[in-house]
């Protein structure tokens, strides 16, 4: 199971950085840009829950520049697969508060 969100996030990671390209290549547009910096937000608000751990105190939709996205990627891409290499079968069966 551990081997499966893995594989999963190292293409949300590629699928990301795609992303990326394309907006920048479209001079940033401003809704892409903030539906990214969503993405991005969202995956560090459920990485804290998957971890029982206090709700970051930052916005969901925080105001990001398409120049921050590569650096916040790789970052939520690291952390999210040390999280889950430390994880064990029984890990997948825990209840997330939401």
């Amino acid at each position: 199971m551990k081997d499966y969100f893995i594989k999963l996030f190292n293409y949300d990671r590629f699928a990301n950085l795609q992303m990326l390209d394309c907006i920048i290549a479209a001079y940033e547009p401003v809704k892409a840009v903030g539906l990214m910096a969503h993405l991005l937000a969202a995956q560090q608000v459920w990485l804290k829950r998957c971890k029982h751990l206090p709700a970051p105190g930052s916005p969901v939709w925080p105001d990001w520049s398409a120049n921050d996205f590569k650096a916040i990627i790789e970052d939520n891409h690291a952390d999210w697969t040390s999280f889950l290499k430390q994880t064990n079968n029984a890990d997948f069966s825990k209840l997330i508060v939401y």
